[in-house]
């Protein structure tokens, strides 16, 4: 919501300023661009923390390895 109310107010201060309708429309374009970029980057960090989660799973079961032999050793 925020982002539009941006990209109405750019539009006004654009009218006022004289610059032909061209223009504006190149600009809202780049924004939305620009939302479009973040979007994937926030799609990156998820894969990411993901793929962190499952290194965290491996560890804990190498060391659930580690100790069976030790235990059944100790019988």
């Amino acid at each position: 919501m925020q982002q539009r109310q941006q990209q109405q107010q750019r539009q006004q201060l654009l009218q006022q300023q004289g610059l032909p309708a061209g223009q504006q429309q190149q600009q809202q374009q780049q924004q939305q661009q620009q939302q479009r970029q973040q979007q994937q980057q926030q799609q990156q960090q998820q894969q990411q923390l993901q793929q962190q989660q499952q290194q965290q799973l491996q560890q804990q079961q190498q060391h659930v390895q580690c100790y069976l032999p030790a235990a059944y050793n100790g019988k």
